[in-house]
């Protein structure tokens, strides 16, 4: 399957939404339907303060959903979060590379991660003028990782996320 035209709709429709309050969700969703996950979050990171949801998924059950927590505090273990904000690493990465030795035993993996339901998670991880942001891409069924084709077609189109996304914020 070409999914070529798919992908050019997704940039074309962020494109023409940058600056505009739907950017994050016209973004993510493109992205999620484009790679085939089953969640997306686009999670920007502050200079100081805490995290700000651009865009999630609404919970398929009733309730808060685990985000609304991982802004007040969980989101400081966060692998992804560590990677940006203290290792100043930035582009495509799954879990697996940066979740330390020990990560499905902690304490963060237990009471957080474990809740909200991926199985498999691949961030693409943006630098911004102030701050950063996450795009974070979940596989939510038990049998379902991203698969190296995934990752590497992620990768192929990060230059260009991180434009849209850059251009974005670029004066927040």
């Amino acid at each position: 399957m070409n999914t070529l035209p798919l992908l050019a709709r997704v940039f074309a429709d962020a494109t023409a939404a940058l600056g505009e309050a739907m950017f994050a969700e016209t973004l993510s969703m493109g992205i999620k339907d484009w790679i085939g996950a089953d969640d997306i979050s686009l999670i920007r990171y502050l200079d100081t303060g805490v995290p700000v949801v651009e865009y999630t998924l609404p919970p398929k059950r009733k309730g808060k959903t685990t985000l609304e927590r991982y802004v007040n505090g969980p989101f400081l273990l966060d692998p992804f979060y560590r990677a940006l904000e203290i290792e100043k690493r930035y582009g495509v990465f799954q879990l697996s590379g940066l979740a330390p030795k020990g990560f499905k035993e902690s304490e963060y993996f237990r009471t957080w991660y474990h809740e909200c339901g991926f199985q498999d998670e691949c961030g693409l991880l943006i630098k911004l003028n102030h701050g950063s942001v996450n795009l974070a891409l979940g596989m939510t069924d038990s049998n379902r990782r991203f698969s190296r084709r995934q990752v590497e077609n992620l990768e192929a189109i990060f230059p260009a996320i991180e434009a849209l996304v850059r251009k974005n914020w670029s004066t927040a």
